[in-house]
C-alpha cells in the first residue's frame, strides 16, 4: 500500500514538472520575441539579442528544472487540507496562479493566429477554456485570477482595436467576466464537497487503521500473555483462545474455536464452567472467582476474570474471561496455613506463656498454656488490662512502668514478676519481652515470653538450703561459716577489733554411733546442736561443719587481745560446762564431753583469710583432742608452724617416693645363743637438702595421709627382691615388714602381697608381716580371713608392740599369729621395774601357752638380755646386737 502510494505521488510530480516547464517555455517564447522587437529595432543587434534570448532561456529553464526536480519549489509536509479543500491538484499557491496567467496568454497567441478567420472578431469565449481549466484545476483563486487576466489581456490586445460600434463584444466580455466568476465559484463549491468526502474517507482509513492496530496489538498481547485469554458466544463456544490457553489445554486453537467446554473438560468441570459462564451472562457484570481444573499440569488453580461482551447498542453477545495460574499461590497459601496451624500447635503446646499485650497493657491474646496455668479463658479477658487482671496491687505501678520502657523497644530479659492465678494462687514468671511493629515501624504491642518459675525458685531456694545449711540440723554449713566469715574479716580489720572462731568436737561420738546405731546418733547431733544454740548471744554463729565437728563464730570481742581470748575461753567454759549435763533421747541418756580448738582473728592484717582462720581453729582443736579430750586449746603460732611443717614433709615426701629418695635398712633379730636368724626391715629417707632423715619424722605424715599405703608398697617390693638375694639363700632368716592398718584394710591387700612375691620370686616361708593390735580389733572377720588366706602360703605372722593397745586373748586364739613382740618401753626397765618385769612374765607365759615365738625391741644392755633369756626363749633385736644399716651392708656381711 505504501509502495503505491508513493509511485503515485511521483508520477504526479513528473507532470506538475512537465506543465510548469511547457508553460514557462510558451511565456517565454511570446513575451521574448515582443521584448526584442521592441528593443532590438536595428537587425544587427536583433540577431544578437535572439542568440542571447536563447541562451537566457536555457540557463533559466535549467535552474527550473533543477528545481522543480528537487522539490524545492513546492512544501515538504503532507499538510495539504487547504490544498484538498480549493484545488484539483496538490500544487503551490504560486504554480497555480502561475497557470492561471499563463494560460490566457497562451490563448492570446491561439487567438491571433485564429482571428483571420473570423474576421478579425474577438473570439472571446476562446478564453473561456483557460478560465475553466484554471477554475476546475486551481478552484476559487486561480479560476477568478485566469478571469481576471482573461479581460485585462482582451481590454489590452483586442478591444482598443476594435471600432466602438462593435459593443456586442463588450457585452461578451461582461458574459465571460460574469461566467468565470460563476465558474469560479462553482468549482469551489465542488471542490469543498470533493473535500469533504476525502476527509470522511481520510478519516474513515484512519479509523480503520487504527482499529487494525489495536486489533493487532491486542491479539499481540492476548497471544504474549501467561495468563489464558479467551471469549465466547452467547451459545459459550469459543471465539478466542490464546496460546496461554492453548498450553493450559494442550489443544490448539483451532481445535478449541468454534466448540464449548464439554468438548474440553471433564464433564463436572465443564458444568461447573458453564454455570459461571451463565452467571456472568445473567448478572451483566464482571465476576472474579477461582477454579480449580484439570489441564496439561494436573489439577491447577485458577483466578478467573469473567465479563460480558457488548455490542454498539449495548446489547449482551458473548463474554470474554482471563484465566491465572495461581497454583503457587495456594500452595504457598497451604504451606503457611501449614506453617501457621503448626505455629499455634506449638505456641498451645509449649510449656510457655505466650502473652500479646497492645500499647496500652490490654490483653490481645494468650496461648493454651496460659489459660491451664491461670484458670482464665482469652475470651474472658480479651481486652482487658494485664496489670489490673493478673498481677498483685503492690507490684502493679512499678510493672506498669517497665512495661512502658519495653514497648519502647528498650528490650527487658529475665525479669521475674508475681502473676495471679483466677483463683489467687501467686505464680513466679520469668518473662523475655519484644517490642511488635508493623511494616512502617509503627509500635503496635508488645510479645511476652514467659517462663513458669515456680517450682524453680523453690528448687533454687532448696539448693541454697542445701548449698549454705546442713540438712540434719538445719544450721549453717561449712561453706556458709567460710562466706560469713569472709565479711567478717575485712570489718574485724577495719574496726581494729578481735573475733574468734571455736570448733567443738564430741569426744568417742563414732563409739556412740556405733553402740547405739546412726538413728541415735542423728538426733544426738540434732540435740547437741540445740543446745550449743541457746549459749550463744544474738549475732553470733553456729554451724555444723561435718560429722560431731560444729563451728561457733564470736564476732566483735574486744579490741584487746587478751581480752578477747578470755571472752572465748569463757565460752568454752560454758560450753563444757553445759555438754556435761545429761542428754535425754527417748529412754536413752547421754553424758558427752567435747574438744574446743580457738582460733582468733585478724591475726595477719595482709595475709589472713577465712579458710586460714578455719586451718587455725583446727590445728587448735587437733591439739585438744590430742590431749585426751574435754579441754580446750588456744590456736598458738608455734602450732601453725608445726602444720606448716607437717604440710611442707607431705608435699615433700610425695615427690621423694617416686623420685627414688627412699633406703631400705635392715635391724637384725638373734637369738639366745647370738645367732642371726633374722631382721626388721625399716625405712628411711635420703633428703637431698636435709640429708638422712629417721622415720619418726615422716612415718606419722605418712599415716595421716595415703602415703603410707604408697611407702608399704616400696617396702613390700625392696624387701621381696632381698629375699631372692643369694647371700639369703639355704638360711632360716626372715625379714619382718611392718604393715599399716590402713594399708590392711586395702580391700585387694591379699593380692598385692602375692602379687609382690610372685613378682621377684621370693619365697613366702621367709616373710613375716608385723600388725598392730589397732588392725586385729577392727573388722575381725575380715582381718581373719585375711590374714588365713596368706597363712596358707607360709607367711607369718606378728603383732606388733603387744601390750601397748586393747590385747585380748580372745582375738589372739582366732588369729594365725606366729609371734608377739614385745614393746621397748617395757624391756627397757624390765630388770629394775617389777610391773614390767611382771608384764614380760606374763607376755611370755602367754606366748609358751600359745605356742608363739617371742621378739623383744629396745635390747640396748646385756642385763636386759639376760633378764630376758633367763625367763623364755626371746629373738632380741635393739643395739646390743646391732643397729640398723643399708639393707645392701647387711647382705654384704652375711654373705662374707
Amino acid at each position: 500500500m505504501q509502495g503505491k502510494d508513493h509511485a503515485r505521488i511521483t508520477h504526479l510530480d513528473t507532470a506538475r514538472v512537465v506543465v510548469l516547464y511547457a508553460v514557462f517555455a510558451s511565456l517565454w517564447i511570446l513575451i521574448s520575441d515582443e521584448v526584442i522587437r521592441w528593443l532590438a529595432t536595428d537587425p544587427i543587434y536583433f540577431h544578437f539579442a535572439q542568440t542571447f534570448k536563447g541562451l537566457l532561456f536555457v540557463g533559466i529553464t535549467s535552474i527550473l528544472l533543477y528545481l522543480l526536480l528537487n522539490h524545492r519549489l513546492w512544501p515538504q509536509d503532507a499538510s495539504s487540507s487547504l490544498r484538498l479543500q480549493g484545488s484539483l491538484l496538490h500544487w503551490p499557491a504560486w504554480q497555480l496562479y502561475l497557470l492561471a496567467a499563463g494560460l490566457p496568454l497562451m490563448t492570446l497567441l491561439m487567438r491571433n493566429d485564429l482571428a483571420p478567420l473570423f474576421s478579425d472578431r474577438p473570439l472571446m469565449m476562446l478564453f473561456m477554456v483557460p478560465i475553466l481549466v484554471c477554475a476546475v484545476i486551481g478552484g476559487l483563486g486561480p479560476g477568478l485570477f485566469a478571469t481576471l487576466v482573461s479581460a485585462v489581456v482582451l481590454d489590452a490586445y483586442i478591444l482598443d482595436d476594435l471600432a466602438p460600434a462593435h459593443r456586442l463584444d463588450m457585452i461578451q466580455l461582461a458574459i465571460l467576466v460574469g461566467n468565470g466568476i460563476l465558474i469560479s465559484l462553482l468549482s469551489m463549491m465542488l471542490h469543498q464537497a470533493r473535500y469533504r468526502t476525502e476527509m470522511a474517507r481520510r478519516m474513515a482509513e484512519k479509523n480503520l487503521g487504527e482499529q487494525e492496530k489495536l486489533a493487532s496489538l491486542l491479539n499481540a498481547i492476548a497471544e504474549g500473555s501467561t495468563d489464558a485469554i479467551f471469549a465466547k458466544d452467547l451459545q459459550g463456544r469459543y471465539l478466542l483462545f490464546n496460546r496461554a490457553s492453548e498450553k493450559f489445554v494442550g489443544k490448539p486453537a483451532s481445535v478449541v474455536i468454534g466448540k464449548d467446554d464439554n468438548n474440553i473438560f471433564p464433564p463436572q468441570e465443564a458444568e461447573l464452567i458453564i454455570k459461571s459462564n451463565n452467571r456472568v451472562l445473567d448478572e451483566n457484570r464482571i465476576i472474579t472467582a477461582e477454579e480449580e481444573l484439570t489441564t496439561t499440569n494436573g489439577s491447577t488453580f485458577f483466578l478467573v476474570t469473567k465479563g460480558p461482551l457488548h455490542d454498539a447498542n449495548g446489547q449482551v453477545t458473548g463474554l470474554f474471561g482471563i484465566s491465572r495460574d495461581i497454583s503457587y499461590l495456594k500452595n504457598a497459601e497451604l504451606e503457611m496455613r501449614k506453617q501457621r496451624d503448626f505455629a499455634e500447635t506449638l505456641i498451645d503446646t509449649a510449656q510457655a506463656i505466650v502473652l500479646v499485650l497492645d500499647c496500652e497493657g490490654r490483653i490481645v491474646r494468650f496461648n493454651a498454656y496460659m489459660e491451664r496455668l491461670s484458670g482464665w479463658r482469652l475470651d474472658e479477658v480479651r481486652g482487658r488490662d494485664w496489670f489490673e487482671t493478673f498481677l498483685p496491687p503492690a507490684s502493679r505501678n512499678a510493672d506498669r512502668e517497665m512495661f512502658k520502657a519495653a514497648i519502647h523497644d528498650v528490650q527487658t530479659v529475665g525479669n521475674i514478676d508475681i502473676v495471679l492465678t483466677r483463683d489467687g494462687t501467686e505464680l513466679s514468671v520469668e518473662w523475655y519481652d519484644k517490642t511488635l511493629k508493623d511494616e512502617h515501624g509503627n509500635i503496635t504491642g508488645l510479645l511476652a515470653i514467659g517462663m513458669d518459675v515456680t517450682q524453680r525458685q523453690k528448687a533454687e531456694q532448696q539448693i541454697h538450703s542445701l548449698a549454705f545449711y546442713d540438712s540434719l540440723t538445719g544450721l549453717p554449713n561449712r561453706a556458709r561459716l567460710l562466706d560469713r566469715l569472709g565479711m567478717m574479716l575485712p570489718i574485724a580489720v577495719r574496726q581494729s577489733r578481735h573475733d574468734a572462731l571455736l570448733l567443738v568436737n564430741i569426744d568417742r561420738f563414732k563409739n556412740i554411733n556405733d553402740a547405739s546405731g546412726q538413728n541415735v546418733g542423728d538426733e544426738l547431733l540434732k540435740a547437741v546442736g540445740a543446745r550449743l544454740s541457746n549459749l550463744l548471744r544474738e549475732g553470733d554463729m553456729l554451724s555444723r561443719l561435718s560429722g560431731d565437728e560444729f563451728a561457733i563464730l564470736l564476732p566483735d570481742l574486744s579490741k584487746q587481745q587478751q581480752t578477747a581470748a578470755h571472752q572465748s575461753m569463757h565460752v568454752a567454759q560454758k560450753i563444757h560446762l553445759n555438754m556435761r549435763e545429761p542428754l535425754l533421747l527417748g529412754d536413752d541418756s547421754f553424758t558427752l564431753t567435747v574438744s574446743i580448738g580457738i582460733a582468733h582473728f585478724p591475726l595477719r592484717k595482709d595475709e589472713d583469710s577465712a579458710l586460714d582462720i578455719l586451718r587455725r581453729a583446727n590445728t587448735a582443736l587437733h591439739r585438744s583432742k590430742n590431749a585426751g579430750g574435754g579441754q580446750t586449746a588456744l590456736f598458738e603460732h608455734s602450732m601453725d608452724e608445726t602444720t606448716k611443717q607437717r604440710f611442707q614433709i607431705e608435699s615433700e615426701l610425695r615427690q621423694a617416693i617416686p623420685g627414688g629418695q627412699l633406703r631400705l635398712y635392715l635391724q637384725p633379730q638373734v637369738d639366745a645363743s647370738g645367732r642371726t636368724v633374722g631382721a626388721e626391715a625399716l625405712v628411711r629417707w635420703q633428703h637431698p637438702q636435709r640429708g638422712l632423715l629417721m622415720p619418726g619424722l615422716f612415718i606419722p605424715v605418712a599415716e595421716e595421709s595415703d602415703l603410707i599405703i604408697e611407702i608399704g608398697q616400696w617396702v613390700m617390693g625392696e624387701v621381696c627382691k632381698l629375699l631372692t638375694h643369694q647371700a639369703l639363700q639355704g638360711r632360716p632368716y626372715r625379714i619382718a615388714v611392718n604393715i599399716s592398718p590402713r594399708q590392711f584394710r586395702q580391700p585387694n591387700f591379699v593380692e598385692w602381697v602375692n602379687a609382690s612375691l610372685a613378682a621377684t620370686g621370693a619365697e613366702p616361708t621367709h616373710l613375716t608381716i608385723e600388725v598392730t593390735e589397732g588392725v586385729v580389733i577392727d573388722n575381725v572377720g575380715s582381718v581373719i580371713a585375711k590374714m588365713n588366706e596368706l597363712a596358707v602360703t607360709g607367711i607369718h605372722f606378728s603383732v606388733d608392740d603387744f601390750g601397748t593397745g586393747y590385747s585380748s586373748l580372745a582375738y589372739l586364739k582366732r588369729l594365725p599369729i606366729h609371734e608377739l613382740k614385745i614393746d621397748k618401753t617395757f624391756v627397757q626397765d624390765a630388770p629394775s621395774d617389777p610391773s614390767d618385769a611382771a608384764l614380760i612374765e606374763s607376755i611370755l607365759a602367754v606366748a609358751k601357752h600359745m605356742h608363739l615365738k617371742i621378739v623383744a625391741e629396745g635390747v640396748e644392755t646385756q642385763e636386759q638380755a639376760d633378764f630376758l633369756n633367763q625367763r623364755g626363749e626371746v629373738v632380741h633385736q635393739g643395739y646390743l646386737f646391732g643397729r640398723p644399716e643399708p639393707a645392701e651392708l647387711v647382705l654384704a656381711s652375711l654373705a662374707d
